[in-house]
């Protein structure tokens, strides 16, 4: 039996590079991402983290592997509520494909538990429409967290 898994892929008008740091760059993250700061080091091994404006962690996990300006996989476990924190923490991977007039976003979660699988379709189509948004407009889009 295959294990579930979520993939969304985006095309968005950018260089690699631009696309690599609105990922990477805390300051950019906090502009799509439901107002979160990404904290890490960026070096395989290391802790991970999505920080809300009110200093509580959304997201926890361990950076798997690390190529910039390519892609990134870590293991990742959801903390925004009571349901999601049940479920074991899942390999999730950004990857990037450089494109003659932008780039492919490709975001794979694998083996998502139960609660993750439900909810994060839903909360990445905002997160990655807010990000291609940024990218291509200067203004990312206004979203609140799903209910």
């Amino acid at each position: 039996m295959s294990k579930p898994k979520h993939v969304h892929e985006v095309l968005i008008r950018t260089t690699a590079e631009k696309l690599w740091r609105a990922l990477t760059d805390p300051d950019e993250t906090a502009k799509y991402f439901y107002g979160s700061r990404v904290e890490t080091t960026w070096r395989p091994g290391d802790r991970i983290e999505y920080r809300m404006p009110d200093g509580s962690i959304a997201i926890e996990g361990t950076l798997i592997e690390v190529v910039p300006n390519r892609m990134f996989s870590q293991m990742w476990r959801a903390l925004w509520d009571e349901n999601i924190r049940k479920d074991p923490p899942h390999k999730v991977t950004w990857e990037i494909t450089p494109m003659k007039d932008g780039c492919k976003l490709t975001v794979t979660h694998e083996d998502p538990g139960p609660e993750a699988l439900k909810q994060i379709g839903g909360g990445l189509v905002h997160i990655v429409g807010g990000l291609k948004a940024l990218l291509e407009t200067g203004e990312p889009l206004r979203i609140e967290a799903p209910a």
